[in-house]
């Protein structure tokens, strides 16, 4: 009876400690993105040069890329994206 609590207690603690771990992790990767759920500048630069080229961006800023890249030296820095115009997305109304 003994060894059963044991073995019990062991699997309950490697089980918690599992969990523990990809809370700890999926927390870690929600801080690399901004507001929103958008990626942060420093996210998306993979190679970390302080500079965004058009294989490390994707969605709207690589559709946009070239009206981003305001300098045209083919990539885009961080104060590029900042002056970046937003994108005008309507809100889906409550049906009311």
């Amino acid at each position: 009876m003994k060894s059963l609590m044991i073995i019990i207690m062991a699997v309950l603690f490697v089980n918690c400690s599992s969990t523990s771990n990809t809370t700890s992790n999926t927390q870690n990767n929600r801080g690399q993105r901004g507001q929103g759920n958008r990626p942060t500048f420093a996210s998306m630069d993979a190679n970390s040069d302080g500079k965004l080229s058009v294989e490390e961006v994707e969605g709207p800023i690589k559709s946009d890329f070239s009206k981003i890249d305001a300098d045209g030296d083919g990539f885009i820095s961080k104060t590029e994206l900042e002056n970046a115009p937003k994108p005008n997305r309507q809100r889906p109304s409550g049906g009311k």
